[in-house]
Formats: structure tokens, sequence, C-alpha cells
């Protein structure tokens, strides 16, 4: 997903992950998009969430980019940087 004036701040492997992150940046005021690029999965104990073979895709606004990268940076999850 391409949206004028957001930028993707990282990929993840399930939605479990990206939305641990996405709950991080909302914390800190920071509003985000997940993209979970047609990821389906099972729920439940033991389970991951849904996955995508397309990987898992986390966007904020342009102006927030830097704050994001930064708060994600110190421990984030399993997240890796956008191609």
């Amino acid at each position: 997903m391409t949206i004028e004036g957001w930028q993707i701040i990282a990929t993840y492997g399930s939605i479990w992950d990206c939305e641990l992150d996405a709950g991080r940046l909302e914390d800190a005021g920071i509003p985000n998009l997940i993209d979970r690029r047609g990821a389906v999965g099972i729920t439940g104990p033991g389970l991951a969430g849904g996955t995508s073979l397309f990987g898992v895709t986390l966007l904020v606004p342009d102006e927030h980019a830097d704050e994001a990268r930064r708060i994600l940076g110190d421990g984030g999850t399993s997240a890796s940087p956008p191609p």
C-alpha cells in the first residue's frame, strides 16, 4: 500500500507483532495504519495471530516518521526495515 504523505516504518511477519508496535506508537500519540496485505489466520492460545506471505506493514504520517523510528528502534518487536 502506498499512501501519499505516509511512510512505511517496518514490515512484520505476523499481524500480532505489528499490532504490538502500532500500540506503542498510539501510546506516544503517533497515528498509524496497518496494511495486512491479505493476511489471514486463526487466533487462539499459542498462536501469533495471522500471517501474510507478503509481510504486514506499519505506516505513519511523514511528519511522525523520525519519532516513530526512534520509538520502535529502542526494542520493538520483530520488525525489519522496509525494503
